[in-house]
C-alpha cells in the first residue's frame, strides 16, 4: 500500500469514527433528555445501552468500508468482512442482553407494588424513610412502571421512584368509596406516654364522631423529636375538613397539655 492508499483508509475510518462521536453526543443529550420524560423505564435503558455501543459499532462499520482500499486478496478479505460483521452481531446480541437484564428488576419492582397491594390508586399512604422521616404523604393517583405518583394533601403531585418505594417502609391506608381520609398530625413531647395519647385521641374522636369523621388509626412517628401522633379519620363525601380540623385540635390538645404529653 502506497501512502495515497492509507490517507484514503485513515478518511473513511476516521469519518466512521466521527459520525460515532456525534450519534453518542445526540444519544447522551438530545435523545436522553426526551427519554427521561416518559413514565417508562425501557426507553433509557436502550438509550444507555446504545450510548456504549454506537463508537465501536461506527468503528467497526468504517473498517469493513476500507478493507476494499486496502487490496487484499480476495479469500482474506473476505475472511475480515465476515469476522467483522459476526462481531457486530455478537455486539447486538449482547446490547439486547444487557437491556433484558437492566429491565427485569424495573418490572419486578412494579409487578411487587401491584401483586402484593402494597399501593395501589386511590389509597392514602404515607412513604417513610429511615429514622422515622417521613418523605411523602398523600393519595396514589398512578402507579406505573417507573414511578407511582402522589398527590400531597396540599394539591401537588409527586412521582416516586417504584425502587424507592420497594425499599421503604409505607403505611397505607385504602380510602372510603363514599369519601375521603383526613389525616391530622399532633405534635407531642419527646418522652410523651404514647398509650395514654391514644387513648385521649380516641375519647375526644369519639365525642366529634356526630359530625360524620370517624377515626380509622392512629400511629406514631416516634424515630425524631419531636413524636408526631397521627389519627385517620374517614369522612363522608363533601366533608368541610378545614374548619372540623381546627375544631378537633383546639379540644384535643388542653387534654393533651394536661396530661403532660406535649
Amino acid at each position: 500500500m502506497n501512502w495515497k492508499e492509507w490517507s484514503h483508509v485513515a478518511i473513511v475510518v476516521g469519518g466512521a469514527l466521527g459520525v460515532g462521536i456525534v450519534l453518542r453526543l445526540l444519544l447522551k443529550t438530545v435523545v436522553a433528555r426526551w427519554a427521561a420524560r416518559t413514565q417508562t423505564e425501557v426507553d433509557d435503558q436502550i438509550v444507555k445501552a446504545l450510548s456504549g455501543r454506537v463508537i465501536f459499532w461506527a468503528l467497526l462499520w468504517g473498517l469493513i468500508a476500507a478493507l476494499p482500499l486496502v487490496h487484499l486478496p480476495d479469500r482474506l478479505e473476505s475472511y475480515l468482512t465476515r469476522a467483522s460483521l459476526a462481531l457486530f452481531l455478537f455486539s447486538v446480541t449482547w446490547l439486547i442482553a444487557d437491556i433484558t437484564n437492566a429491565l427485569v428488576p424495573l418490572t419486578a419492582r412494579r409487578f411487587e407494588l401491584l401483586v402484593s397491594r402494597q399501593i395501589d390508586v386511590g389509597d392514602f399512604v404515607e412513604v417513610e424513610r429511615g429514622g422515622g422521616y417521613t418523605s411523602h404523604k398523600g393519595y396514589v393517583t398512578d402507579v406505573n412502571w417507573r414511578f407511582s405518583r402522589i398527590r400531597s394533601l396540599g394539591g401537588t403531585f409527586v412521582d416516586i421512584p417504584n425502587s424507592f418505594l420497594t425499599q421503604s417502609i409505607i403505611r397505607q391506608f385504602t380510602s372510603p368509596t363514599d369519601g375521603a381520609l383526613v389525616p391530622v398530625d399532633i405534635q407531642l413531647g419527646a418522652k410523651a406516654d404514647l398509650p395514654q395519647a391514644e387513648k385521649l385521641a380516641r375519647v375526644v374522636a369519639g365525642e366529634v364522631a356526630q359530625t360524620g369523621a370517624r377515626l380509622r388509626d392512629v400511629y406514631f412517628l416516634s424515630g425524631r423529636e419531636p413524636i408526631i401522633m397521627t389519627l385517620v379519620f374517614a369522612t363522608p363525601a363533601g366533608f368541610e375538613q378545614g374548619p372540623w380540623v381546627s375544631s378537633l385540635i383546639a379540644r384535643l390538645r388542653p387534654q393533651l397539655a394536661a396530661a403532660n404529653l406535649l
